[in-house]
Protein backbone atom coordinates (compact mmCIF):
# COMPACT_ATOMS: atom_id res chain seq x y z
CA UNK A 1 0.00 0.00 0.00
CA UNK A 2 1.14 3.59 -0.81
CA UNK A 3 1.24 5.86 2.34
CA UNK A 4 0.00 9.51 0.77
CA UNK A 5 -0.26 12.32 2.83
CA UNK A 6 -3.45 14.06 2.03
CA UNK A 7 -3.44 17.28 3.67
CA UNK A 8 -0.96 19.30 6.36
CA UNK A 9 -2.49 21.35 9.25
CA UNK A 10 -1.17 24.00 11.22
CA UNK A 11 -1.78 23.48 14.81
CA UNK A 12 -0.94 25.86 17.70
CA UNK A 13 3.49 25.27 17.34
CA UNK A 14 3.17 22.52 14.97
CA UNK A 15 2.23 20.93 11.53
CA UNK A 16 0.28 17.70 11.43
CA UNK A 17 0.73 15.60 8.29
CA UNK A 18 -2.44 13.45 7.46
CA UNK A 19 -2.19 9.89 6.18
CA UNK A 20 -4.33 7.77 4.41
CA UNK A 21 -3.67 4.80 5.86
CA UNK A 22 -2.47 2.84 8.90
CA UNK A 23 1.31 2.77 9.75
CA UNK A 24 3.40 2.65 12.92
CA UNK A 25 6.96 2.46 13.56
CA UNK A 26 9.95 5.22 14.05
CA UNK A 27 11.05 8.60 12.51
CA UNK A 28 14.26 7.86 10.59
CA UNK A 29 15.66 11.59 9.77
CA UNK A 30 15.59 10.51 5.75
CA UNK A 31 13.34 12.47 3.03
CA UNK A 32 14.15 11.44 -0.47
CA UNK A 33 12.08 12.11 -3.50
CA UNK A 34 10.34 9.84 -6.13
CA UNK A 35 10.62 11.80 -9.33
CA UNK A 36 8.52 9.42 -11.03
CA UNK A 37 5.60 10.36 -9.52
CA UNK A 38 6.53 13.92 -8.06
CA UNK A 39 6.24 12.94 -4.39
CA UNK A 40 9.03 13.82 -1.01
CA UNK A 41 9.20 10.99 0.65
CA UNK A 42 9.91 10.26 4.75
CA UNK A 43 10.60 7.42 5.61
CA UNK A 44 9.56 5.18 8.68
CA UNK A 45 11.25 2.33 9.94
CA UNK A 46 8.46 -0.41 10.81
CA UNK A 47 10.88 -2.92 12.52
CA UNK A 48 11.12 -5.48 9.73
CA UNK A 49 10.46 -2.77 6.89
CA UNK A 50 10.40 1.08 5.77
CA UNK A 51 7.34 2.57 5.72
CA UNK A 52 7.13 5.54 2.81
CA UNK A 53 4.99 8.19 3.69
CA UNK A 54 4.43 10.22 0.13
CA UNK A 55 3.83 14.56 -0.25
CA UNK A 56 2.36 14.50 -3.37
CA UNK A 57 2.16 18.09 -5.20
CA UNK A 58 -0.75 19.20 -3.82
CA UNK A 59 0.60 19.37 -0.19
CA UNK A 60 3.88 21.04 -1.43
CA UNK A 61 2.66 24.45 -0.73
CA UNK A 62 1.80 24.10 3.01
CA UNK A 63 4.83 21.93 3.38
CA UNK A 64 6.75 24.98 2.20
CA UNK A 65 4.95 27.10 4.63
CA UNK A 66 5.98 24.61 7.37
CA UNK A 67 9.33 24.89 6.11
CA UNK A 68 9.40 28.54 6.31
CA UNK A 69 8.24 28.64 9.61
CA UNK A 70 11.05 25.74 10.90
CA UNK A 71 8.39 24.40 12.75
CA UNK A 72 8.48 20.23 13.81
CA UNK A 73 6.06 18.26 10.92
CA UNK A 74 4.17 15.04 12.51
CA UNK A 75 2.56 12.21 11.00
CA UNK A 76 -1.02 11.71 12.14
CA UNK A 77 -1.92 8.14 11.14
CA UNK A 78 -5.10 5.56 11.94
CA UNK A 79 -2.81 3.79 14.47
CA UNK A 80 -1.08 7.64 16.43
CA UNK A 81 1.11 10.54 15.96
CA UNK A 82 5.10 10.39 15.23
CA UNK A 83 6.89 12.91 14.69
CA UNK A 84 8.93 13.71 11.67
CA UNK A 85 12.65 14.24 13.00
CA UNK A 86 14.84 16.09 10.87
CA UNK A 87 12.31 17.02 7.93
CA UNK A 88 13.28 20.67 8.11
CA UNK A 89 17.13 20.29 7.02
CA UNK A 90 16.21 17.00 5.00
CA UNK A 91 14.38 18.95 2.95
CA UNK A 92 16.43 21.83 2.57
CA UNK A 93 18.98 19.52 1.24
CA UNK A 94 16.88 17.87 -1.27
CA UNK A 95 15.87 21.60 -2.41
CA UNK A 96 19.26 22.42 -3.09
CA UNK A 97 20.36 19.43 -4.46
CA UNK A 98 17.41 19.86 -7.11
CA UNK A 99 17.47 23.55 -7.91
CA UNK A 100 18.42 23.60 -11.34
CA UNK A 101 19.85 19.71 -11.48
CA UNK A 102 18.49 18.51 -14.64
CA UNK A 103 18.75 14.91 -13.29
CA UNK A 104 15.11 14.50 -11.88
CA UNK A 105 13.92 15.80 -15.37
CA UNK A 106 10.73 17.59 -15.35
CA UNK A 107 10.67 17.46 -10.92
CA UNK A 108 12.89 19.88 -11.09
CA UNK A 109 10.54 22.29 -12.90
CA UNK A 110 7.92 21.42 -10.48
CA UNK A 111 10.23 22.00 -7.04
CA UNK A 112 11.41 25.00 -8.37
CA UNK A 113 7.75 26.71 -9.28
CA UNK A 114 6.07 25.07 -5.73
CA UNK A 115 9.27 25.97 -3.35
CA UNK A 116 10.74 29.23 -5.18
CA UNK A 117 10.18 31.47 -1.59
CA UNK A 118 11.96 28.57 0.66
CA UNK A 119 14.79 28.53 -2.51
CA UNK A 120 14.57 31.63 -2.31
CA UNK A 121 15.94 31.75 1.13
CA UNK A 122 19.10 29.67 0.13
CA UNK A 123 20.89 33.13 -1.36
Amino acid sequence: MQNIVTEIKHLEEKWVAQLDGAISGEATGTLLTDSDRETFVYLIDGGDQYEYVHFPKETWSTLQEAYLQSSPMYLQTAEGVIELLDWHNQLEMLLMNIEGNGNYGTFTEAVEQSFASAIATFA
